[in-house]
Parts: structure tokens; sequence; C-alpha cells
């Protein structure tokens, strides 16, 4: 009786062993992708700001 009991506690701390695992990779890849769009958003905030910049410096220069 004794094994069988510990048996069911074994299995039972390896499915929550497991499901802790699979919530940190989870968060791992969540964080992962925040970092990826993050850089993505400032490259393209960077890019607009250029764009933007020269297209001011072109009507600037035109109205001269």
């Amino acid at each position: 009786m004794n094994k069988i009991k510990n048996d069911i506690l074994s299995k039972r701390a390896q499915a929550r062993a497991a499901r802790y695992l699979a919530l940190k990779r989870h968060e791992m890849e969540q964080r992962e992708d925040q970092k990826m769009n993050d850089f993505t958003m400032f490259v393209l905030g960077v890019a607009v700001a250029v764009i933007v910049g020269i297209g001011y410096q072109i009507y600037i220069l035109g109205a001269l």
C-alpha cells in the first residue's frame, strides 16, 4: 500500500515539475518575442524619423 502511495505521489510530483518547466519555457519564449518586437519597433521608428526628416528638408529647400 505504501509503495502505491509513493508511486502516485511521485507521478504527481513529476507532472507538477513538467507543468512548471512548460510554463517557464513559455514565459521565456514570450520574453524573447517581446524583445524582438521592441527592437523591430525601434528600427521602424528610426526609419520613419529619417524619412520624415528628409522629407522636411526637401520641403524647406524646395521652398527657398
